[in-house]
Parts: structure tokens; C-alpha cells; sequence
């Protein structure tokens, strides 16, 4: 069989194809393309999820529960800081990973997907709305609160003037 032949102006000639190794070129670089963009969206799936499903835009996302945000970020070691607050929010992040996990974060700095990954690494350390946050969310529970109140309570200490009674409109 010979190559494509296209009529044009009286004449045939031939369209001139890629050859082999062109085609396998082009191939390679659609599989690799593929795969990074496969890689990406499953690592975005995975380490960037806001699963709240709040659909308000003044309500930071929180995990509804703690097996959503499994596996759990470690927290820092908080005998590495010297101010005492600081040093207070690192223990209650790792001794309550769960409830912190739970609560929406207001700094919104680093749009971490709950208040817990505020304390991975040092931005915890930097905003006092985090660690105010997470000291309320700590009192509030060891006053016996459940994680939905406490929720409530920091949305409405730290979101100021956010009405949660009732969803927005659309």
C-alpha cells in the first residue's frame, strides 16, 4: 500500500507523516504526562483534603471526623519551646491530635485543612490565633464539651460575626 496521496492542484503528493520513531516519541511523552498528572491529583487527594463540606466561605475547612484526617501529622516537640503558651499549645495538639483535627483554624496562613496541622511544623508558633485556638478548644474539652460545641464556640470566638445556625444562601 503506498502513503497518503492528496489531490491538489492536478498533482499528487505524499503528506509527509511522522516517522516510527517520532510516533513512539510522541507516545512516551503522552504516558509520562499521564503519569505525572496521575501523581499529582493522587497526592493532592490525598494530603490536601478538606472534607468539611461547609459551604461557607468564612468557615475555615476541619475533618467532621478523625479517621477522615488518618494518617494523623505529627506535631512538633513542645520541649523545643521556651515561651510557655507556645510549649502549652505543642502538648495539648499532641496529647489531643483528634479533637485538634476537628476544629477549623482562623489564621488561615498556611490553609491548612484543620487546626491540628497548624502544629506539623512551626506556623503554630508564629500566630496567636492558633495557639488561642487551640488552648480554647483544650479548655472547652476538658470541660467536658463535645467536638461539635467546641467547634461552635471557636467559630464564634474566632470567626466573628459568621452565622453557623443556619447555611448560607447560594
Amino acid at each position: 500500500m503506498s502513503p497518503i496521496k492528496r489531490f491538489g492542484r492536478g498533482r499528487r503528493r505524499d503528506l509527509g507523516g511522522p516517522t516510527l520513531n517520532e510516533s513512539r516519541a510522541i507516545i512516551a511523552y503522552g504516558v509520562v504526562a499521564v503519569v505525572i498528572w496521575l501523581s499529582f491529583a493522587t497526592y493532592m487527594r490525598h494530603y490536601f483534603r478538606f472534607p468539611s463540606g461547609v459551604n461557607h466561605p468564612e468557615i475555615p475547612d476541619f475533618f467532621e471526623r478523625p479517621e477522615d484526617a488518618m494518617p494523623l501529622p505529627r506535631t512538633l516537640d513542645p520541649s523545643q519551646f521556651e515561651n510557655k503558651d507556645l510549649r502549652e499549645a505543642y502538648m495539648i495538639a499532641r496529647d489531643l491530635p483528634a479533637l485538634l483535627a476537628q476544629q477549623p483554624c482562623y489564621c488561615r496562613a498556611n490553609h491548612f485543612p484543620s487546626l491540628l496541622h497548624c502544629f506539623s511544623d512551626l506556623a503554630g508558633s508564629r500566630c496567636d490565633v492558633c495557639v488561642e485556638e487551640a488552648k480554647t478548644a483544650a479548655k472547652l474539652y476538658t470541660q467536658g464539651e463535645s467536638v461539635g460545641k467546641i467547634r461552635q464556640a471557636i467559630i464564634r470566638i474566632y470567626g466573628r460575626n459568621v452565622a453557623i445556625d443556619k447555611p448560607p444562601s447560594n
